[in-house]
């Protein structure tokens, strides 16, 4: 399998979030460890078994936190519920 395309939406409070998505099947969202950057984690062996894995029973989407891996920094100190608000513009 090929490292799924880097996409950008963007939330709304104006952050752009990376994300990728890959597979078939009924639709799961993957939350990142604390560190994360969606394409160096299918560098990983291990990751990318796990991943393949899943993309083979599932639509996966997976992204990279608020200012980690290829989403955007901001210096706006988070609110309550806004990681709630970041994931659900995926």
């Amino acid at each position: 399998m090929q490292v799924p395309e880097t996409h950008y939406a963007r939330s709304a409070d104006g952050l752009r979030l990376a994300y990728q998505l890959w597979g078939e099947g009924p639709p799961f969202l993957i939350v990142p460890p604390l560190l994360s950057n969606i394409e160096v984690s299918w560098e990983h062996p291990a990751y990318r078994r796990v991943q393949e894995y899943m993309g083979r029973h599932l639509t996966c989407a997976m992204f990279d936190k608020r200012g980690v891996g290829l989403s955007v920094w901001t210096r706006a100190t988070p609110r309550n519920g806004s990681r709630h608000r970041r994931s659900s513009c995926m």
